[in-house]
């Protein structure tokens, strides 16, 4: 089976919570739209690109998300930091990087596959983009017969 490669132009979402909502006598939850937006938007881009894995078979994930530098206090203190420990500047801010996984992951249910279930193995990244470039999603997808 091939491997599939797919970029995704978009600010990388994480997974947010269910909301709940009770009124009177009623209760229910929904997705926040952010999300809903992020995994559609993910769907959208791959729909239809042959990628597709049978329920049998494992599915290995490798994915980078890059976004843009928060203009914050925080941030500009992380960059202090690197530099006077000459460590390189990464993401170490919120959303956490299984938040961004899980979206990518159920985006790509009944999609790619039956269920994000067949994810045997999988390896992420969270990087910042460079000067120029645009906030996305780099993904691929392959059969996982690593054993």
């Amino acid at each position: 089976m091939p491997k599939f490669n797919f970029i995704v132009l978009m600010r990388p979402v994480g997974k947010e919570r269910a909301r709940t909502i009770n009124k009177g006598n009623s209760t229910w939850s929904y997705t926040p739209d952010r999300t809903v937006f992020a995994e559609r938007k993910i769907k959208d881009t791959i729909e239809g690109k042959g990628a597709w894995f049978p329920e049998h078979i494992g599915v290995k994930v490798e994915a980078t998300f890059y976004r843009d530098e928060p203009d914050s206090p925080t941030m500009k203190r992380i960059k202090q930091l690197c530099n006077a420990y000459k460590k390189p500047l990464l993401p170490v801010i919120a959303p956490d990087i299984d938040n961004y996984q899980k979206t990518l992951q159920d985006s790509l249910n009944m999609v790619t596959y039956s269920d994000d279930c067949q994810i045997t193995n999988i390896t992420i990244k969270k990087r910042f983009i460079k000067k120029g470039e645009q906030p996305r999603i780099e993904f691929s997808l392959e059969e996982d017969i690593d054993i």
